[in-house]
């Protein structure tokens, strides 16, 4: 049972999080995230449809990463008793992220 509610609770974080993150960061760091993340496509796929390069969506990535995890590092914040408890939930909730 509690690994059912560490799930549910880790999808549920992560899924208002990344509606979070579509206010903030730039729109094509926003598809990128989630064609990547969310809908397995390529880079080279990405880089043709946003009309850029490889390089930059590497850095849309890398850009709305950062982010994400300031937003969901402040939605576990919420939720732990103690500060020194949040790496270890961020550990626990980005399992199987990648």
């Amino acid at each position: 049972p509690e690994a059912v509610f560490q799930a549910q609770w880790a999808r549920e974080v992560l899924e208002r999080s990344i509606q979070r993150l579509s206010d903030r960061v730039k729109f094509e760091a926003f598809m990128a995230f989630r064609r990547f993340h969310l809908e397995d496509q390529a880079v080279r796929d990405i880089s043709r449809e946003l009309k850029c390069s490889e390089a930059q969506v590497g850095h849309f990535l890398q850009d709305a990463r950062a982010v994400l995890r300031r937003l969901v590092t402040d939605e576990v914040r919420e939720y732990v008793q103690d500060e020194t408890e949040i790496a270890r939930e961020l550990d626990l909730l980005f399992q199987g992220w990648r």
